[in-house]
């Protein structure tokens, strides 16, 4: 039998410490308004199974609040995107969409593009690299749709 390091014993894993002086990335969601009909959600940090209840709680709030015409959620400060988080935008946008409300994602890193076109999120989802036009878009959806309602 091989010598076990005193730090192993048999039915036990050894399991990656953390380091010291490492501070675990939180995920943090900010919601503004910049018009009455128009949110943008700030989304910072990682998203993974941990951090994507945050997420999924600040676009259920959205998606509740009915004076809202678009939701673009700014991903340009996300480091990391994991399936389940791919899962509550692709749900979000399929919600907006039967309510007939424009949902967008702003995408800058390459780790979160990457997440987005594995899963083929990409076919679902609005997805632009420019906050600006991101938020002119959902702007211009937002001032459609109290155009179609004006009418009717």
């Amino acid at each position: 039998m091989s010598d076990l390091s005193p730090s192993y014993a048999a039915g036990q894993m050894l399991l990656p410490q953390k380091k010291p002086g490492r501070r675990q990335q939180r995920l943090r969601a900010v919601r503004q308004r910049p018009s009455s009909d128009v949110a943008v959600c700030t989304v910072t940090g990682d998203i993974d199974l941990q951090t994507e209840p945050v997420l999924r709680e600040e676009l259920e709030d959205a998606a509740r609040d009915s004076r809202l015409a678009s939701v673009v959620v700014d991903l340009r400060a996300v480091g990391f995107l994991a399936l389940c988080g791919v899962q509550t935008l692709v749900r979000a946008a399929r919600q907006f969409a039967l309510d007939q409300r424009e949902f967008a994602v702003v995408v800058r890193t390459l780790a979160v593009r990457r997440s987005l076109e594995a899963t083929a999120a990409e076919e679902v989802l609005y997805w632009y690299e420019n906050w600006t036009e991101a938020v002119a878009a959902a702007a211009a959806w937002a001032r459609y749709r109290t155009a179609v309602a004006q009418v009717r």
